[in-house]
C-alpha cells in the first residue's frame, strides 16, 4: 500500500442532498465530496481549460447507509489531494438490486443516480473517467452495476464483497429479518439470473466489448475470502483483475486502509 501524503490547505466541500427519486418515488439521500479547487469553474471548464472531475460512486454495506463512509473512515483526508469527486448514495437493505417485490434500487445507482449527479455538478460522463466501488453488500453491488453497464464503468473495486450471492441465498433467511428474504430472491435461487456476479461477467465477456477493470481485496479472516478466491481464479485470465488479500476481518479497520489501496489503483487521479 502506497502512503498517502496529504498536502496541508487542500480541502473537499462536502454536500449532503436530498432529493426525489422518479426511480424509488421517494426522497433519497447521499453525500458527495467535491474538491476545492477554484482551478474548476464552470468558466474554465466550458472554455476547455480543465477538464472535468472524474467520479467514484462509492456504495456501502448492508448496516449502513450514505453516512458510513465518512463516519468510519478518513476517506475525506485521503482524497483531498485528488482530482475525484465522490458520491456516496443510501440503498438501505436493497443489494442494489430491481425486485419484484421491493424497489428498484439498479436502476437507481445506475441510470437516475448518475444523470442527477452530472446535471448537479461538473463531472465526466466518460466511461474511463466513472469509477465504481463498494464493501461488502456494496461491493456486490458495484460489481453488478459495472457488469449490467459495462459500457457506463471503466473501473470497479470490491472491498469484501459478496461475489456468490446463490451462496448466500443457499444460508436461508436471517432470523432477525426473515421478511427480506423474500423481497430480495422472491423464492427464487439467483444463480443464472441477472442478481448473479458470474453470469453478468460471463455474458459481458461472450460480448466481446471493452470490459471494466477490476480490483478486489479481503482481509484473510473474513467470511468472505473463499468467495473471493473463486472469482480471482475464475476470471485472473479473463479480466484485467488486480487481487489484494491481507489480514484483517470483515469491517471498516479494513475498508479504512485499503479504500487507500483503490484510491492509488484509480487511473489520473493527480491530473
Amino acid at each position: 500500500m502506497k502512503s498517502k501524503q496529504t498536502k496541508g490547505g487542500k480541502y473537499m466541500t462536502r454536500l449532503h442532498a436530498s432529493f426525489y427519486s422518479d426511480t424509488l418515488r421517494m426522497d433519497m439521500h447521499l453525500n458527495i465530496l467535491v474538491p476545492q479547487n477554484c482551478e474548476r469553474t464552470p468558466e474554465a471548464i466550458r472554455q476547455k481549460r480543465r477538464p472535468p472531475y472524474r467520479v467514484l460512486y462509492l456504495l456501502h454495506g448492508l448496516s449502513s447507509n450514505e453516512d458510513g463512509w465518512l463516519r468510519f473512515t478518513s476517506l475525506e483526508r485521503y482524497a483531498r489531494d485528488l482530482d475525484l469527486v465522490i458520491v456516496m448514495p443510501t440503498t438501505h437493505r436493497g443489494f442494489y438490486m430491481n425486485t419484484a417485490k421491493s424497489y428498484a434500487y439498479s436502476d437507481f445507482i445506475s441510470l437516475e443516480l448518475p444523470a442527477y449527479i452530472q446535471n448537479l455538478l461538473h463531472v465526466s460522463s466518460k466511461r474511463e473517467d466513472t469509477f465504481i466501488a463498494g464493501a461488502s453488500m456494496g461491493g456486490y453491488g458495484a460489481l453488478k452495476a459495472a457488469f449490467t453497464y459495462p459500457e457506463q464503468y471503466g473501473y470497479v473495486a470490491s472491498l469484501s464483497g459478496v461475489t456468490d450471492l446463490s451462496a448466500r441465498y443457499q444460508e436461508g433467511p436471517d432470523p432477525k429479518s426473515p421478511f427480506e428474504f423474500d423481497l430480495l430472491y422472491g423464492g427464487q435461487d439467483p444463480k443464472g439470473t441477472d442478481k448473479d456476479i458470474y453470469q453478468l461477467v460471463d455474458q459481458a465477456i461472450e460480448a466481446d466489448i471493452d470490459l471494466p477493470k477490476v480490483f478486489l481485496t479481503c482481509g484473510r479472516e473474513d467470511e468472505l475470502i473463499e468467495q473471493n478466491h473463486d472469482f480471482k481464479d475464475r476470471y485472473q485470465d479473463q479480466l484485467q483483475l488486480s487481487f489484494q488479500e491481507a489480514d484483517g476481518g470483515h469491517g471498516w479497520d479494513y475498508w479504512d486502509t485499503h479504500i487507500q489501496d483503490v484510491l492509488d489503483w484509480l487511473p489520473g487521479l493527480d491530473d
